[in-house]
């Protein structure tokens, strides 16, 4: 990956094979994913265990849900529930789940956990505020890294 600096876009290569998935991998990781969510929810069942269909969870977040009053999704930055690597849940994400994990509990063993409200936890921060934050806890070395890496200015 190269930065650009006259034109202010990143300019990428093609990821090498060894580093992307082939079809039949993807194929392969979806037919194991099921096969061992199948082991799970058969354990779970037979030991009077809550369970957490999060796989199932995330197909319904994919087309949207609404929680607390809060339209979220999957769609990167702008979905609600993950971090900026896009792989990670931030905070309102992590509530979310939380919640899915009360509703087994309270379902499976008749308890009465109250949710946590989805809008007392944040959403994805913007850089400024990152930056802000990570020169309060590493000071110059960090932000040196981050605008390095991010390609930003302070706040």
């Amino acid at each position: 990956m190269e930065w650009d600096h006259q034109s202010k876009y990143i300019q990428t290569l093609p990821i090498p094979n060894q580093f992307a998935l082939t079809l039949d991998e993807v194929s392969k990781i979806t037919n194991a994913t099921t096969n061992f969510n199948q082991i799970i929810a058969g354990l779970a069942s037979g030991f009077h265990i809550g369970l957490v269909d999060m796989n199932a969870n995330f197909k319904n977040m994919k087309k949207g849900i609404v929680w607390d009053g809060i339209t979220l999704n999957l769609t990167y930055v702008t979905g609600g529930l993950f971090s900026l690597d896009g792989i990670h849940p931030n905070p309102r994400g992590c509530a979310v789940a939380a919640n899915y994990f009360i509703d087994a509990i309270n379902s499976t063993y008749g308890c009465s956990i109250p949710h946590a409200d989805v809008t007392k936890y944040p959403g994805v921060i913007s850089h400024k505020v990152f930056l802000t934050l990570l020169k309060a806890v590493s000071g110059t070395i960090g932000t040196a890294f981050f605008k390095k890496h991010f390609k930003c200015d302070d706040p």
